[in-house]
């Protein structure tokens, strides 16, 4: 239970969130309490994983517009913007636009889709003015939080509404965002519940590619949000939370064709919608006892230009835990649930088509895990799993077992061997994807028709798998100096990379006849990655803090065609400085370094951000942000040619903006 629970709200009906960019001392952010490594509240220096929290201040002063922005801020994750509107978004390797070893949850609930198995991030562009902290964990999560926690966790926590009493109004424009306006109001419902609701609207123009051409991938997005936090009792809180948001975007996209030249690019427009509705239930028995119960619903509705379908989903979800002390030294964890996940794809096109049009895919799940505190507390094994049945691919179990060791005040030191899966994606199951048409008269094709090369999915396909090793070391070296380090590798298998050889037939169910070459998805694939991740906080002054990171990555891929080695920076570094002044002056500034990534032909860049901020009054906040001041155009990750969709990448070029904050 979150300490803001113990204040009433009505001892702070009158209270307004003035947003001036309260300073967090180090020693607040190394024993926050944190809930996304083992779905339980824990303190951050106290986890056996590599996690890192992403604050409400830094995110302000930094003068972020979305959360793939926000992400570059934290060490080891890997952000790439693809266009105006889509992202490559990654950690530890096998990035793509829809990279698919990454569970991202807001307040716990999971945006991963089982469409292409991975996030749309256009879709779920939370405001940031209603984010309290992210927070990242690198490495498996699958032993609390189930499949596709294979390569890390991203929880998106958005803030109590006791915590945004008042209005506010928050505009901003310039070159990229083109414009953006949140609104918020919050308020005291009864002695015992608050609520707060939110709107943003917000667009951006479209960029260019390499070429010249536009690159038809401009970005509007409309959300509205409500939150209601109700202390029913002592040892009792409800949290209901709700949204809708629409969103429309487009691109430039290379498609088969079976006329000469035999590939075009064309122009696609995509319309989603989408809404959901999630409760969670808290009940904390004593300090160390607790119960929560959750469940949502979530419903997506997407126009899809790349591929043309029409896409519609809706998921049911239902979660329990609890955790208490068992003997002396030790404590339990467990708990279940189940997911049911209806979608519909329709529309068809050469490009994707699915043999099964309508699907209803079920998923339970149980863990279990324990932890004992041994040597006066100087050590703390934990141990666990989880067993998850899924109705097409089967039955995994993911199990882990986490060493904490604390040699001294202040250090810790830690590892971890743990074990993940990734299901199978709809796609992968279902689906044909035709990704290029080889003209007829040809040496690669003498006939007298077209030929495509087909993927075809299969419901023999096995989830892929992880088993993972980590060491990590964390300290406080001095008051105002934190360093965290952690060293990993990943043995990968199963992986559904390969395609074999099915036969050769001539298809005549898209008007003209053509010869399809088919192969079907296996799990042939393997591979093995490892790196390093370095980060330390420093506060030489009160009013100043500097933050950086650094990571090595190396991807080594068998039996596979390569198809994501290359897509994730070898060696990428940040640093960033958070300054307050008198008068009520800020500056945020970040300076970052990105390796080339050889598969899309990206070059690697420096590159800077800067934001400067001035509160003349409380209620009033003026920001002047600067982002990408060191390049006019470059791409950060190019075209994924071997990948499905082939969107085409834009240029990144330098943007200026200006926000205002008022409250009343």
């Amino acid at each position: 239970m979150s300490v803001m629970l113990a204040i009433s709200p009505k001892n702070l009906a009158a209270q307004q969130d003035t947003n001036a960019t309260t300073k967090l001392s180090l020693e607040y952010l190394m024993n926050v309490e944190v809930t996304t490594a083992s779905n339980r509240p824990e303190v951050a220096s106290d986890v056996a994983s590599a996690i890192h929290v992403l604050s409400r201040e830094e995110i302000l002063q930094a003068g972020v517009t979305n959360i793939p922005d926000a992400l570059r801020l934290v060490p080891g994750v890997n952000v790439a913007q693809i266009n105006r509107n889509s992202w490559a978004i990654s950690i530890r390797g096998f990035n793509s636009r829809f990279a698919n070893k990454l569970l991202v949850l807001i307040d716990g609930r999971s945006v991963y889709t089982p469409l292409f198995s991975g996030v749309f991030w256009d879709h779920h562009n939370v405001p940031i003015d209603n984010i309290e902290r992210i927070e990242v964990v690198r490495g498996p999560g699958g032993s609390v939080w189930g499949s596709n926690a294979v390569n890390g966790v991203i929880n998106i926590i958005t803030r109590h509404s006791l915590d945004s009493q008042g209005n506010e109004v928050v505009a901003s424009v310039g070159t990229e965002p083109s414009g953006s306006l949140y609104a918020r109001t919050g308020a005291v419902l009864n002695d015992d519940a608050t609520y707060r609701a939110s709107f943003r609207l917000d667009g951006a123009a479209s960029s260019d590619t390499p070429g010249g051409r536009d690159g038809n991938d401009d970005w509007r997005n409309a959300q509205a949000d409500v939150r209601v936090d109700w202390s029913l009792s002592s040892i009792d809180d409800l949290m209901i939370s709700a949204g809708v948001n629409a969103v429309r975007n487009g691109d430039l996209a290379q498609v088969p064709a079976f006329t000469a030249p035999y590939s075009m690019v064309e122009e696609h427009e995509t319309e989603r919608f989408g809404l959901h509705l999630l409760a969670r239930w808290d009940r904390q028995y004593t300090e160390d006892e607790n119960l929560m119960v959750q469940g949502y619903v979530d419903h997506r509705d997407n126009e899809v230009g790349t591929p043309e379908a029409q896409d519609a989903r809706t998921v049911v979800d239902f979660q329990t835990r609890y955790y208490r002390p068992v003997l002396s030294e030790g404590r339990v964890h467990v708990g279940g649930g189940v997911q049911v996940t209806k979608d519909s794809l329709d529309d068809p096109t050469l490009i994707l088509s699915i043999s099964d049009d309508d699907e209803t895919v079920y998923i339970l799940n149980a863990f279990a895990e324990g932890s004992w505190d041994f040597l006066d507390d100087r050590l703390t094994v934990t141990a666990g799993t989880k067993i998850e049945h899924h109705s097409i691919s089967g039955t995994e179990l993911q199990p882990s077992v986490r060493l904490l060791a604390r040699p001294a005040p202040n250090q810790t030191i830690w590892a971890a061997v743990s074990s993940a899966t990734r299901t199978p994606s709809r796609i992968e199951n279902d689906g044909t994807i035709r990704q290029s048409v080889i003209p007829p008269g040809t040496p690669q094709n003498p006939g007298p028709l077209p030929a495509t090369i087909a993927t075809v999915g299969t419901r023999a396909l096995e989830a892929e798998r992880v088993i993972a090793y980590e060491i990590g070391h964390r300290a406080r070296i001095t008051p105002r100096l934190s360093t965290d380090v952690t060293a990993f590798y990943n043995d990968y298998e199963d992986l559904a990379l390969n395609a074999f050889f099915l036969g050769t037939s001539v298809n005549n169910d898209y008007g003209s006849p053509f010869v399809e070459i088919s192969n079907q998805i296996n799990n042939a694939g393997s591979a093995t990655v490892y790196g390093a991740e370095a980060s330390a906080t420093w506060e030489p002054w009160d009013d100043v803090r500097m933050r950086g990171g650094y990571s090595f990555l190396h991807e080594d891929f068998d039996n596979t065609s390569g198809v994501v080695e290359g897509n994730s920076p070898r060696h990428q570094a940040f640093v960033q400085s958070l300054v307050s002044f008198g008068q009520g002056w800020s500056i945020g500034a970040t300076l970052r370094y990105v390796d080339r990534l050889d598969n899309v032909d990206a070059d690697g860049y420096v590159d800077a951000d800067l934001s400067i901020g001035w509160m003349p009054m409380e209620t009033i906040k003026l920001q002047l942000t600067g982002r990408n001041l060191f390049t006019d155009g470059r791409r950060e990750f190019g075209t994924e040619n071997e990948t499905f969709p082939t969107i085409l990448a834009t240029d990144l070029e330098r943007s200026v903006f200006a926000t205002l904050r008022v409250t009343f």
